[in-house]
């Protein structure tokens, strides 16, 4: 998908971290995120899709972080997109 005039495009599809890790407070279960996140890099994913509702930005900070330093040659920050949704509350 085009992003504007910019000359980048973003994948149309993106590793979602939603709905199964909904409100994610178990530490055991956010290091499994975690290494979910990772392994979707590794794979080839370059999309990553996150939502504020869902309370899991902690897991995927510490995830990229861990990500990036592992092969800072080959893993790089500006290949990544990173899409989320921002809940309105009235």
């Amino acid at each position: 998908v085009p992003l504007g005039n910019t000359g980048l495009f973003i994948p149309a599809l993106g590793y979602g971290i939603g709905t199964a890790w909904y409100k994610t407070k178990d530490v055991a279960r956010g290091k499994r995120l975690e290494t979910c996140i990772k392994e979707a890099l590794d794979s080839g994913y370059i999309h990553i899709d996150e939502a504020e509702m869902y309370e899991n930005e902690k897991w995927l900070k510490s995830a990229l972080e861990e990500w990036l330093k592992s092969d800072p040659k080959q893993n790089v920050r500006e290949n990544i997109f990173i899409t989320g949704k921002i809940m309105r509350v009235e």
